[in-house]
């Protein structure tokens, strides 16, 4: 298998991101100032469903950091942003962020599984001119919105490389992939 675009296959196949799915926000002030109040997660069901377990495509990974960083729980009944990975305090509890006109600020939010699978939407709630709206965040390009925890065995695993060529492994199990609590 060649070619990097690791997404096109998620896309087609209905597929999700292993451990943790990573997205960019960028929230930006419009004619006039406005707070967002809070970033509302949305599962599409009410828990949790086992991992997928069709193809595993591991990619090399790289990224840098945006000024603010949220995190969620996707195994949790009711998942909500946190203020750091391992954390118990919900971010939009005790802050909001507040956009001057025209302002930016690029976000980024970590969803992560490591028992279920789930398929979610974003929900934007914020204040403007002393009203309450809510915007639905669309996910990029025709994806989805979704993050799956790895699976003990897969029909086929795939590694690739940071020339974008994949090869397939010869073990269904992704021993070295795995998070150090669900080893082989």
């Amino acid at each position: 298998m060649t070619g990097g675009d690791v997404n096109a296959v998620i896309r087609r196949n209905q597929g999700a991101r292993v451990g943790e799915l990573n997205v960019g926000l960028t929230l930006e002030g419009g004619a006039s100032s406005l707070t967002v109040t809070s970033i509302e997660i949305k599962p599409k069901s009410p828990r949790a469903v086992e991992p997928l377990a069709g193809t595993l495509v591991c990619e090399p990974n790289a990224g840098g950091e945006s000024k603010i960083q949220l995190f969620a729980d996707m195994d949790s009944p009711e998942p909500v942003f946190l203020q750091g990975k391992n954390s118990t305090q919900k971010y939009f509890k005790e802050k909001v962020v507040t956009l001057k006109r025209g302002e930016q600020v690029n976000l980024s939010a970590t969803f992560f599984s490591e028992k279920g699978s789930r398929e979610f939407g974003l929900l934007i709630h914020y204040v403007q001119n002393g009203k309450e709206g809510a915007v639905p965040v669309p996910a990029p390009r025709g994806e989805r919105y979704a993050v799956t925890g790895f699976s003990a065995r897969y029909g086929a695993v795939y590694e690739g490389s940071t020339g974008g060529a994949y090869r397939r492994l010869e073990d269904p199990r992704p021993c070295q992939w795995l998070p150090a609590s669900q080893g082989c």
